[in-house]
């Protein structure tokens, strides 16, 4: 059995990514993102299926420079 269950896992899971922004995942749950929204990290969807580099790009101009992103 782990050191880790149920409420430490996420917390644990949480304090390793403390330090980021934004997490882009093509689902996550309400809970998880419930605890990180208000932790200052942005749970994104919009880019999931994207490939990472057009995902990552696409993330930066919206929500870093602040531009409208034109969808291909």
């Amino acid at each position: 059995m782990s050191c880790l269950d149920g409420e430490n896992i996420l917390e644990d899971t949480i304090s390793k990514i403390s330090d980021c922004k934004a997490i882009i995942a093509a689902k996550i749950g309400f809970e998880p993102k419930d605890i990180l929204e208000p932790r200052g990290i942005q749970c994104i969807d919009e880019f999931a299926y994207l490939p990472i580099p057009e995902a990552l790009a696409r993330y930066y101009e919206k929500y870093i420079m602040k531009k409208e992103v034109v969808e291909a």
